[in-house]
């Protein structure tokens, strides 16, 4: 991966805090590092209580938490405006003495960012005061939040906050903007928009860091044979550099999915050995790219000697497109119940391309000989940058996939027949020539992007005689709820569709069995659907009535293709079907 400059210009203005009972300065537009340095500088002199005699030292200033490669140019600059302008007797600690107590001290990166260790090498610096602070990304710009730190007392005497833009030159130069944070003990740290995401591979070096493998898993008699490589390439990966790509192949005696498929599978994986725990980390991190399908299988996986632990998620990519998955820990399923991350043991990550959904979904359907690809790069945990709002499970304004979705058109390939048999009878539908699903997260939703689900279909005159067996075209947006719905009354979300006009929402929890359904309309602009608790049924009742919230309920959201509106692009679009759900901002109510 190599080192994203996005660092968004603002301009806004400065307010300085000279202690708790001093009055806002005027209005500044701070532009450049110069003209922060010097800003900073005369705040932090003009709100420090003059005492003679005192000796202060400038540390390191931090971005989400960690320090920054911007601090050496803070500390520099700083180091020097204070010392030249500084009045009083006020003697100023030099970069080569800081330099020189961190080498000889035993600290981690991670602590310098800690008051305490702050204080303690203020004290081995023989120093009184401590200049200090941090930079935090707000909105669409960056805040300087600058503090003087009394050693003695760990009081903070003064302070200062700047909104400051920088050179653009300076910006890519140091590393620093919306992206990247800083580089350290060969781990790159990576911010967005709401994470700071630690990666582990980027495949920028050569050789990769940790272990890569495959596997090929297959059964029956349809699947003859099966097997995989992996390569290194050199660029084209989301920000054009090296990437993994693993290459699968397979040959099969028969394509036809609808016959002798009941006792038959095949699954290609992908293995990445990360050899790092998930302590102190909230959620995996990772671009990819599937070539020839599109429904994945992520499985976290730990090992133990009693018994391994397995968690998994299945979702819908775009085929042939890079993407940044930022999942959540939460969101896995775990193999068995009750069974949680271990943070103290490494994690093994597998991406899995099963033959038969990918067939259904009109992938892997080169015949008897199929391929498919997958590319990983950008390997790595993230952390949040702040407090999750418990009422919001999904607003997809931030790079975190809180709700990652599997989305799916059933009965666009294969489906059952029950109208002359009651045991049903498996058909093609012809109907379908191909299919393409595509999700997206576009700008124009209630509160910023939201979900896009585009579907291409290309129809011929069969699609008919499906419809006349009393058969519908079904589409299904399925996930995982994040957590439990106890406290809450209703769920809520927006939808609006230019082809769709009835839905059916479902909560399930399969450990117990329990399903709960809510049917609502879709019109063609944006509309809130709002579903109390009470108006869930299920067999024993409605949720409310049965009072149990379970972790992980799976949320199901089905529409059915109108058939007349499926008929009309025969004759109206040359057998082309497109049409898009959208949604947005999934909410609990009280």
């Amino acid at each position: 991966m190599k080192t994203i400059h996005a660092f968004r210009a603002i301009v806004l203005s400065a307010l300085i805090l000279f202690g708790c009972t001093s009055q806002p300065a005027e209005q500044q537009r701070i532009q450049g590092i110069d003209q922060v340095i010097e800003q900073t500088t005369r705040g932090i002199l003009a709100g420090l209580p003059q005492q003679e005699g005192r000796t202060l030292a400038v540390y390191y200033f931090t971005v989400g938490g960690e320090v920054s490669g911007i601090s050496d140019y803070l500390i520099n600059g700083l180091t020097t405006s204070m010392a030249t302008q500084g009045k009083g007797g006020l003697q100023v600690v030099s970069r080569q003495v800081l330099d020189r107590i961190l080498s000889e001290a035993s600290f981690q990166m991670s602590d310098l960012a800690e008051k305490e260790t702050q204080i303690q090498i203020g004290q081995q610096l023989g120093a009184d005061l401590i200049l200090t602070g941090f930079i935090d990304a707000v909105a669409d710009y960056y805040k300087l939040n600058t503090q003087v730190v009394e050693v003695a007392t760990g009081v903070v005497l003064t302070g200062l906050i700047l909104d400051f833009q920088l050179e653009e030159d300076f910006a890519q130069k140091v590393g620093f903007g919306s992206e990247v944070i800083t580089v350290q003990r060969e781990v790159i740290e990576v911010g967005g928009t709401a994470t700071t995401t630690t990666l582990f591979e980027s495949f920028d070096k050569g050789a990769p860091e940790i272990q890569l493998s495959h596997r090929e898993e297959y059964w029956g008699q349809r699947v003859l044979d099966a097997y995989g490589t992996i390569e290194l390439v050199e660029s084209g990966s989301i920000d054009d550099s090296a990437f993994a790509r693993f290459l699968f192949e397979a040959t099969l005696d028969s394509a036809d999915i609808s016959q002798g498929w009941e006792d038959s599978d095949l699954y290609f994986t992908a293995i990445v050995n990360t050899a790092e725990s998930p302590r102190q980390f909230e959620g995996l991190s990772l671009s990819i790219r599937p070539e020839g399908f599109t429904v994945t299988g992520l499985i976290l996986i730990q090992e133990r000697a009693e018994r391994n632990l397995f968690f998994y998620r299945t979702l819908s990519l775009n085929d042939n497109q890079w993407g940044n998955l930022k999942i959540p820990f939460a969101a896995f399923i775990p193999d068995e119940a009750g069974d949680k991350l271990d943070p103290d043991l490494p994690v093994v990550i597998e991406v899995t391309a099963e033959f038969e959904p990918n067939y259904l979904a009109h992938k892997m359907r080169s015949g008897t000989e199929v391929s498919c690809s997958v590319d990983l790069d950008n390997i790595g945990f993230f952390r949040k940058k702040g407090e999750e709002n418990p009422r919001i499970l999904e607003s997809f304004n931030d790079d975190i996939d809180r709700l990652p979705f599997l989305a799916e058109l059933y009965g666009s390939s294969i489906y059952t027949d029950y109208s002359t048999d009651d045991q049903g009878v498996v058909k093609v539908n012809r109907g379908v020539k191909t299919q393409e699903l595509i999700l997206t997260k576009p700008e124009g939703g209630q509160s910023g992007n939201y979900l896009s689900a585009r579907a291409r279909l290309e129809l011929g005159e069969e699609i008919r005689d499906f419809h006349a067996e009393e058969q519908n075209i079904t589409m299904f947006a399925k996930t995982l709820l994040p957590r439990s719905l106890e406290g809450f009354g209703a769920l809520s979300f927006y939808i609006r569709s230019d082809l769709l006009t009835e839905g059916w929402l479902e909560l399930s929890h399969e450990p117990s069995g329990r399903y709960y359904g809510y049917e609502f309309g879709v019109s063609s602009f944006w509309a809130r659907v709002r579903v109390p608790f009470d108006a869930l049924l299920g067999e024993e009742g409605s949720l409310e009535e049965v009072g149990e919230y379970p972790q992980q309920m799976a949320l199901h959201l089905s529409f059915d293709l109108p058939p007349q509106k499926v008929e009309r692009a025969l004759s109206r679009n040359a057998g082309v079907l497109e049409f898009e759900l959208a949604v947005d901002d999934f909410l609990l109510e009280d």
